[in-house]
């Protein structure tokens, strides 16, 4: 995933109806609740100087076909391969 120039976002879709598919490739995430589809993303913030605060993060997302439910938003805290996570995993041997 790339935005504006800056290359250091990572992130795949879930899908509960293909559980052992990773979308790596795909350019797009998918949010749905029948069947399940969740989006992960990671920013990579290792160039954000140490003791520095941070004070403004913007995050635009397109909605291509909006429904009356909400969307929500969770913190993930455990590592996962964009390149490996599925439905069931995370990444190579961890679910």
């Amino acid at each position: 995933m790339k935005s504006n120039g800056y290359s250091g976002t990572t992130g795949t879709k879930l899908r509960s109806d293909a559980t052992g598919t990773n979308y790596d490739s795909s350019i797009t995430i998918e949010i749905d609740g029948s069947p399940d589809y969740a989006g992960i993303i990671c920013w990579d913030l290792s160039s954000i100087p140490v003791g520095k605060t941070v004070t403004a993060v913007n995050i635009a997302i397109n909605v291509t076909d909006p429904s009356p439910q909400a969307y929500e938003i969770y913190a993930l805290r455990r590592a996962w391969d964009e390149s490996q996570a599925t439905w069931q995993r995370a990444s190579s041997g961890t679910n």
